[in-house]
């Protein structure tokens, strides 16, 4: 088995869209991919701009911890009780 990112085409009722996906592989054959896209974009030439930006914002700004982030702050700017925790606490 292999796997590498590949662009989906999708076609829908309200208009086209590209997203980003893991698409796995046997024997050269795609059998799965992820469900959740990694990016999206109106257009090829837009899902790679957000691809570049993503990758320019990654290697410019040092890397976080979960903790680095202020929830309590969060909460009060957005008006609800949102939680990144992931379930390791």
């Amino acid at each position: 088995m292999s796997w590498n990112y590949r662009i989906l085409h999708f076609e829908t009722d309200i208009g086209d869209y590209y997203s980003l996906h893991e698409v796995y592989y046997h024997e050269g054959i795609p059998f799965a991919r992820t469900e959740r896209d990694f990016a999206y974009g109106e257009t090829p030439e837009e899902l790679i701009e957000q691809l570049e930006m993503m990758l320019k914002d990654a290697k410019k700004h040092p890397i976080m911890k979960p903790g680095d982030i202020n929830e309590k702050l969060g909460n009060e700017i957005l008006g609800s009780n949102i939680s990144t925790d992931d379930g390791d606490n």
